[in-house]
């Protein structure tokens, strides 16, 4: 084994160990998890579904922390940096940390293949573990009954909705994914179910399980008030006059009216009242959702959509929006539904860039040039990675237009360096 220094190097190095990228399988996982002696905490929650996770993992978060009570969390994929992904009372953890975590992982490995998650994973679980804190929060990667996160029983968890995606992995239809995602399912605990839309897997695997599951809105609702507020309305509880939640979309607020719903069902956690839950949804940041940005005179929109249900929301949300033209930058992974993309999005777009993305994961350019122009007559322009093709955005922009970056993370988040370092240049 290559001497290994960096984060860079680890990260690099652990992409090589194992012949598959996606391995849906825990039995390698839980032979190394219990030699990891993991200290659990006083309360672990599990966050799994198609869209809103990270969101969910933000609000929870903030929430727990507006209480009083120490949080950790573990999330994927990342914005900017990997660190982001293992955070401790909402801080990013440090390069030496995670790599303290990979060695104690490599040293007891054994020879096993492991994929870039898995190793992710464990070393994250081993830090979790060390963190000593009250609550920690884990994000679903794939799935539910095989991700590597599920080796640690939840005691509640949050399946946020259930769309098409992943097919390759989970199966055909709704019905196949939302069976993967119950997964996450355990006897006797809650588990919050954030879309109106159910299928007959969840239920069926909560009455199969015994778990307790917990609906909108047969179980809580929530309203949108007249005065930019709104209000929940839980099994025992109710919270008037709430703030909107820092993060924009009307999607948001299923997301954390099934917060609120999960907080309300561990019975060693009290709910907390309206001066706490405002506090905790108006601090929320979570970069490349909904995320808006002002530079040169313009708006500029980051969403990590990359199915056709963000896709949705990310539309509705933009045609609430005021400006005069939009010049979107795009490129979406090889296996999302690029079309059913493309097709939502083509009744807002006034200049299409392709990004041409350095990542075997990316759709081909002459696929998604295709596809645009199957359903647009609009100007197709293609930047050889992400800074230009921001570049080429801002130059066909002018004052008061909107460009939408989207499509995917390895999109947007170089995009927002991009930004970021033009906006402290001028700052």
């Amino acid at each position: 084994m290559t001497p290994l220094h960096s984060l860079e190097d680890w990260l690099s190095w652990q992409e090589t160990i194992s012949p598959k990228s996606i391995d849906l399988d825990l039995s390698r996982v839980s032979k190394i998890f219990q030699k990891l002696n993991f200290v659990r905490p006083n309360h672990v929650i599990t966050i799994a579904g198609t869209n809103g996770k990270g969101s969910s993992v933000a609000m929870i978060e903030a929430m727990m922390i507006s209480m009083g009570k120490s949080v950790a969390s573990y999330t994927s994929p990342h914005i900017h940096k990997y660190n982001e992904r293992i955070k401790i009372n909402r801080k990013a953890v440090s390069d030496e940390l995670i790599i303290a975590a990979f060695k104690k992982i490599e040293k007891i490995r054994g020879g096993l293949e492991l994929t870039y998650f898995e190793y992710g994973t464990l070393a994250a679980l081993q830090i979790l573990s060390d963190a000593c804190v009250e609550v920690v929060v884990l994000e679903v990667g794939l799935g539910g009954r095989l991700d590597a996160v599920n080796i640690v029983d939840a005691d509640a968890c949050i399946i946020t909705n259930i769309s098409r995606d992943h097919e390759d992995w989970l199966g055909a239809g709704i019905e196949n994914i939302a069976l993967e995602k119950a997964g996450v399912m355990r006897r006797g605990k809650p588990v919050i179910f954030g879309s109106l839309v159910i299928p007959k897997n969840i239920k069926n695997e909560a009455f199969r399980k015994k778990a307790k599951l917990i609906t909108n809105p047969d179980n809580y609702k929530f309203n949108i008030n007249d005065n930019k507020s709104w209000s929940w309305f839980g099994a025992t509880n109710q919270r008037m006059n709430l703030s909107l939640p820092n993060m924009k979309g009307i999607h948001q607020l299923k997301n954390a009216a099934a917060v609120l719903a999960l907080i309300e069902a561990i019975p060693e956690i009290t709910l907390p009242d309206e001066v706490i839950i405002n506090k905790a949804i108006t601090t929320i940041e979570l970069s490349g959702r909904i995320d808006f940005r002002n530079y040169a005179e313009k708006k500029w929109l980051f969403d990590v959509a990359h199915n056709i249900e963000s896709a949705h929301a990310l539309v509705k949300t933009i045609k609430q929006s005021q400006y005069n033209k939009c010049i979107t930058v795009i490129c979406v992974l090889a296996d999302k539904d690029i079309e059913g993309i493309i097709k939502l999005l083509v009744p807002i777009v006034d200049h299409w860039v392709i990004v041409n993305l350095n990542t075997a994961r990316a759709s081909e350019v002459r696929n998604l040039q295709n596809f645009i122009s199957k359903y647009s007559q609009k100007e197709i322009s293609v930047g050889r990675d992400a800074s230009q093709s921001m570049q080429i955005a801002d130059i066909s922009s002018q004052e008061n237009d909107l460009i939408l970056v989207t499509g995917s993370f390895y999109t947007v988040g170089p995009s927002l360096k991009w930004i970021e370092k033009r906006i402290d240049e001028c700052n």
